[in-house]
């Protein structure tokens, strides 16, 4: 019969009969199989377990026995012929029930090991480009996590990930005796390069992109740039460069200090320096950042990464809320890294950051901080410097900033000091009048009125000298007032200029003809041959007296 039957089977079998019948059948099947294996241009069975079959016939008890083993101890079935591991459902749908039960059950069924199919299915791979293979290249197994290495993507991914990524060969990837497996915390970022590979060790690290040349006479606009952004202050100017200048020449360096650069001038150029200029030499080891980042659960943002760029990281109400993290993440040796989906990790910090605003206090700085280079560019960037830079920037400019910084000499000397030092990590940066006035902004009330108070300022009416703590409380309340400072209490006011000041509690003192008790803040001793009681009573009265008019 050449043409296939579209009638009812039961009046074909009536009129051939049912042997006829069941070899036309037979012939039919094989025609719908071939011309599916024709258009898959697969002679395999699907590995999704698909009950369509790929194949151009179904093949009989014999063809089994020779094409399929069975693995231990996996007990998957071992395709010989495509060099691919099938699972037993695959292999039922293909054969039938029936012909796939004789072979599972027959003596004259192969058996292998699964090491040395996986073994050979590697080699097949290869020589095929395969997927499998792809993936042993790829991916690496951190132990103990759920997480692997993208050797491609260069980051930490969940294997949740991986699997609808691998598809049907998640399975295989993973239980492959070369699928690669390191230990969780020899995945390091290390680029000091410590850790050496033939130790096991994978560097995140790959270097840095550009090439420092050797041209001084392409990057004069970037270093006029430098100068402009110092206020032309040869001290600050010198401390930015060899900032500049270390992690470069010592690759992986943890600075011990930042750079705040801030203004409310428009358009100093502070943006076009370190976007345009720092931030390149890094490449994706650098990143520019904001609030989000610092307030997110998550940290992934830091991973990686040897120069941070932020930019008005704090709101007007939040500048006090995060300073233990800022202090942490410009001294801290490590920092967690949680990212989304992925077990957390420890990972060496070798971020050095810079931080860029427009506020005239970004976030308080203390008064003993010796981490800091506050700088506040005065004036507008000119604009044919600015062309000047821009040019320089697309004509290798960055390159041999590069190449001039890395050749330059480490020593930095500090304003009154009589020599210079070598420059290191830990090398205080000077003192500037905008770091002074940012201090300012940052202390609280009471210790900006005593450091009025004992300058001198509040005399001739409240000179520094000793006096009782109530009547130094009372002028404290008004230069709040006046200065649109909030008061503390008064007892959190004696606690706090107890730390400054000499405080004595209950003390005697004599005012009129009467004894009286209270706390003194002490400046000096009473001279000699003068009874304490007397004496203190003496700036008591005094005191009261110059305080009378505020009361009226």
């Amino acid at each position: 019969m050449t043409e296939p039957w579209h009638g009812d089977w039961n009046d074909l079998a009536a009129e051939l009969g049912k042997a006829k019948v069941k070899a036309l059948l037979k012939e039919q099947l094989h025609a719908a199989l071939q011309a599916a294996a024709n258009d898959s241009g697969s002679p395999a069975p699907s590995d999704v377990g698909s009950s369509d079959s790929d194949v151009a016939e179904v093949p009989d008890l014999d063809e089994a026995f020779k094409r399929f083993a069975w693995t231990v101890p996996e007990g998957r079935i071992w395709d010989t012929h495509e060099k691919k591991l099938l699972k037993e459902k695959q292999v039922r749908d293909w054969l039938g029930s029936d012909v796939y039960k004789q072979w599972k059950d027959s003596d004259q069924r192969r058996t292998v090991k699964h090491a040395d199919v996986c073994r050979e299915a590697s080699a097949a791979q290869k020589r095929g480009g395969g997927e499998l293979s792809q993936a042993l290249r790829r991916y690496v197994l951190l132990y103990p996590s759920q997480n692997a290495w993208d050797r491609e993507r260069r980051e930490v991914v969940p294997l949740n990930d991986l699997k609808p990524m691998l598809h049907r060969w998640y399975s295989q990837w993973l239980e492959h005796p070369e699928r690669e497996v390191i230990d969780r915390e020899k995945l390091v970022f290390d680029p000091i390069q410590q850790h050496r590979p033939e130790d096991g060790y994978i560097n995140m690290f790959r270097g840095l992109p550009l090439k420092p040349v050797n041209a001084p006479g392409r990057c004069d606009h970037i270093r006029q740039l430098v100068d402009h952004l110092c206020n032309n202050d040869p001290v600050v100017f010198e401390w930015l460069m060899c900032w500049f200048a270390y992690p470069l020449q010592h690759v992986g360096a943890k600075m011990a200090t930042a750079v705040l650069m801030h203004s409310e001038t428009q358009g100093t150029g502070k943006s076009l320096l370190f976007e345009r200029v720092i931030k390149p030499m890094y490449g994706e080891y650098a990143a520019t950042l904001g609030q989000h980042q610092l307030e997110s659960q998550y940290t992934d943002w830091r991973s990686q990464k040897l120069f941070g760029l932020f930019e008005e990281i704090f709101s007007r109400d939040q500048k006090y809320s995060h300073t233990g993290t800022l202090k942490h993440m410009i001294t801290g040796e490590t920092h967690r890294i949680e990212k989304k989906f992925v077990s957390g990790w420890e990972e060496a910090n070798h971020m050095n950051a810079a931080f860029l605003s427009n506020e005239i206090q970004p976030f308080p700085v203390e008064p003993t901080d010796r981490r800091m280079l506050v700088v506040w560019p005065c004036t507008k960037l000119p604009e044919s410097l600015k062309q000047g830079v821009l040019h320089e920037v697309n004509n290798g400019g960055v390159e041999a900033f590069y190449g001039w910084l890395v050749r330059r000499g480490m020593q930095w000397q500090d304003r009154g000091e009589e020599t210079a030092a070598a420059f290191d990590t830990h090398r205080e940066p000077p003192m500037t009048e905008a770091k002074a006035r940012l201090i300012d902004f940052g202390r609280p009330s009471w210790d900006l009125f005593h450091m009025e108070w004992k300058a001198g300022h509040l005399a001739p009416r409240y000179p520094y000298e000793t006096c009782l703590v109530m009547h130094l409380y009372q002028v404290y309340r008004q230069w709040c007032s006046d200065a649109g400072e909030r008061a503390m209490t008064r007892e959190r006011f004696s606690n706090a200029l107890s730390g400054r000041e000499r405080r004595r509690r209950d003390v005697k003192y004599q005012q009129g003809v009467n004894e009286r008790k209270g706390t003194f803040i002490q400046v000096d001793e009473p001279p000699a041959g003068t009874a304490q009681k007397e004496w203190l009573g003496g700036f008591a009265d005094r005191w009261a007296k110059n305080l009378e008019p505020a009361h009226d």
